[in-house]
């Protein structure tokens, strides 16, 4: 049973996070078991040390190296596949919302009534053109969204119950789902909400993605080099050293304040999230800085996910709300950006 754990505990955290863990099989992990001593005393004491020095240095892995790939944030670095699809469409039972109507076509909500997990589907483009490929893709992004829903519950089993099946109620409690930029050429969205902890309350789930509607391909954040602040965004951004995470750094913080300055007042408790826009910027410790990517007409939207405490977990996973995320102009953003297609068009008439 103990060894059945470990390799549960083990696998389910690489399941979820997708950092990139060698699975350890039940086998495994006898092996490792059967080569100590057989007294029962010891053989309990020593199984149960290695069951939660697995947990805890899976853990600390997640912590240090995965937070800017985890999918709470993006789609991390595992490519989508055929499996992605094949999974949502075994394991869906799907209803489709009224569609909607944007400056570049019409969208609407595809959810599944299990998870209660949404994600957009395509209607048509404004300018013409086909959204079948389109759609198969993102059919594929909620398959594997449902895929970690799945890990993520029995993990929360195991470590709250001692069983993988032991948790009924969704592990991934959404608040909202934006179409934040659609044209001819590319598509934009976040997944907002809450991934459920066995104690410790919940982390915000801003999952941005973007999609290329031509190539059919994706852009999602993903930590790159030797600080965990350090960031891809697709083919757009390559923040992987000091001197561009800096600039970007203080271009995020200059927008900030000035959301903050200039935003109406809200209600009392919305208002109460003013202060929270600037929090922990200039704390100097790179785990305060967690965050997601993701497109918008008027710029590149920075979406704050780290918090302490519930207040600031409603106030960055709200879908209403006017202080996050924070969007820096794409002309500000200019100099960070390399060349290509969306570039191009990003910057176009701006």
């Amino acid at each position: 049973m103990a060894m059945q754990v470990a390799s549960i505990l083990i696998n389910e955290r690489c399941a979820s996070t997708r950092i990139g863990c060698v699975t350890l099989t039940t086998d495994l992990a006898a092996s490792i078991l059967l080569s100590m001593r057989k007294d029962s005393f010891y053989w309990i004491v020593v199984t149960a040390c290695f069951v939660w020095w697995v947990a805890l240095s899976l853990e600390a892995q997640a912590q240090t190296l995965g937070t800017l790939s985890d999918w709470t944030v993006g789609l991390g670095s595992i490519p989508l596949d055929a499996s992605d699809a094949a999974f949502y469409r075994s394991h869906a039972d799907p209803f489709r919302g009224e569609p909607q109507t944007v400056a570049g076509g019409r969208w609407l909500l595809e959810t599944d009534r299990r998870s209660q997990l949404a994600y957009p589907r395509l209607s048509s483009l404004a300018k013409g053109g086909g959204v079948t490929q389109t759609n198969d893709l993102l059919q594929a992004i909620h398959g594997r969204n449902l895929r970690w829903e799945v890990a993520w519950r029995r993990r929360i089993g195991v470590f709250a119950f001692g069983r993988p099946d032991a948790l009924d109620e969704p592990a991934v409690e959404q608040t909202g789902v934006k179409l934040t930029f659609l044209s001819d050429r590319h598509l934009s969205l976040v997944m907002l909400g809450g991934r459920l902890g066995p104690a410790n309350g919940s982390d915000v789930m801003a999952q941005g993605v973007a999609i290329d509607l031509q190539r059919g391909t994706l852009l999602t954040i993903n930590a790159c080099g030797r600080r965990r602040v350090y960031f891809t965004f697709g083919n757009l951004l390559t923040v992987c050293d000091d001197g561009k995470f800096e600039i970007f750094r203080d271009l995020w913080r200059e927008q900030a304040r000035l959301v903050a300055a200039t935003a109406p007042y809200q209600s009392k408790w919305q208002d109460a999230c003013r202060t929270r826009v600037l929090a922990h910027f200039d704390d100097g410790d790179d785990d305060y800085v967690w965050f997601s990517l993701y497109l918008t007409p008027e710029g590149l939207a920075v979406h704050n996910v780290f918090a302490l405490g519930a207040l600031e977990r409603g106030c960055v996973s709200d879908p209403d709300s006017p202080f996050f995320p924070v969007v820096i102009p794409w002309r500000k953003l200019s100099s960070l950006m390399n060349a290509g297609p969306l570039r191009d068009e990003l910057l176009a008439d701006r």
